[in-house]
């Protein structure tokens, strides 16, 4: 059973936004299937793999909605996603030496930002783009 539960308080309100984030979930709870499974350290990357591409855009698609709408803190958002990105680069070469642990500290590590940047970052940013749609 995955770990990572789907919660409402993460819900944003904004369809398109939670829709990805769902399927962020989904790709997390997929990786963490495989390693639950003992499939081999080939699955795991690539499911990384696929994982870190969906992450990247995802970020897009967020920061192009910063940029429509004059997003104030386009800029340290933009900057947390690219910390984000810069971490799993450092996990994925780490999994392919196949470091004892490491996937299960991925997932705990996956997990604990996504919540934190869910409830925090996003939160702000949603609230920003429902604010300026409403004075259009």
């Amino acid at each position: 059973m995955p770990t990572f539960q789907w919660r409402e308080n993460l819900r944003l309100g904004h369809p398109e936004v939670d829709r990805q984030h769902l399927e962020i979930i989904a790709r997390v709870n997929l990786f963490q299937g495989a390693l639950d499974a003992g499939e081999g350290q080939d699955r795991l990357v690539a499911l990384f793999d696929d994982l870190d591409q969906y992450a990247r855009s995802h970020f897009q698609l967020e920061e192009r909605l910063m940029e429509q709408h004059g997003y104030p803190g386009l800029n340290a958002h933009r900057a947390e996603h690219a910390r984000f990105m810069a971490r799993v680069a450092g996990f994925r070469s780490r999994l392919l030496q196949r470091e004892a642990g490491l996937p299960r500290a991925v997932l705990r590590y996956l997990e604990e930002w996504l919540v934190q940047h869910l409830a925090e970052v996003d939160t702000a940013m949603v609230q920003f783009l429902r604010a300026a749609r409403r004075a259009k």
